[in-house]
């Protein structure tokens, strides 16, 4: 039975997670992983990191044919990861 006092899930969650300085760590994740949603199988399997700061996207990629290729799809990465996750949260990639 609800109660005057009742949050949703999604709402105490978000509270947990401000409240225990973890939104931080949680949006990180979320932008590292849907690179791997965005990039595909292949993409990923030549990926050796990625590191998500101060709204930039960092992929390290260990072909410099496929590195040279993204240097020029980055916007296009950004817009499809923002978009994945609904937020413009990605402003920068960079390809490395």
């Amino acid at each position: 039975m609800a109660t005057s006092n009742s949050i949703s899930i999604s709402e105490a969650v978000k509270e947990f997670l401000d409240k225990y300085n973890f939104t931080g760590k949680f949006l990180k994740a979320k932008v590292e992983n849907s690179w791997k949603e965005v990039a595909g199988e292949y993409l990923v399997s030549h990926t050796k990191k990625t590191y998500f700061d101060k709204n930039t996207l960092y992929i390290y990629i260990d072909s410099a044919a496929i590195r040279n290729e993204l240097f020029y799809s980055r916007s296009d990465i950004a817009e499809k990861i923002n978009v994945l996750l609904k937020d413009d949260i990605v402003k920068e990639v960079k390809v490395m």
